[in-house]
């Protein structure tokens, strides 16, 4: 999902439950492990940027006929209520590096970020 970012327009965020079994290596984060696991089948402009792992109590809020509220998943784990961009997320939620604006020169290596102008 877009996640409003205050430098940047915005992030591409995921929110996720791991499989009880799932095993996550000593030197990858879940977001890493996600993102290797989601290499050669998307498009890295594609990939998430932002993570975050629910806990077994934790639930995703959704409608009455079962579709996900955005605004809600944003205002509960990203911290961004309206659409509010925000800069500093939620410790628990996991990130990859943000490169200033020039370092990544290409499209296809912001990561589906979108820079100001």
């Amino acid at each position: 999902m877009a996640v409003p970012h205050k430098k940047l327009r915005q992030l591409c965020g995921a929110v996720v439950r791991l499989r009880p079994d799932t095993q996550i290596p000593s030197n990858m984060t879940a977001l890493g492990l996600i993102r290797s696991d989601l290499e050669g089948s998307l498009p890295t402009y594609m990939m998430p940027t932002l993570l975050k792992v629910l806990k077994d109590e934790e639930e995703l809020p959704c409608t009455v006929i079962g579709k996900p509220e955005k605004k809600e998943i944003l205002r509960i784990y990203f911290g961004s209520e309206n659409g509010v961009q925000v800069e500093d997320y939620p410790p628990e939620v996991e990130s990859c590096p943000i490169p200033k604006p020039g370092e990544a020169t290409k499209p296809w290596d912001w990561d589906g970020r979108q820079f100001e102008h």
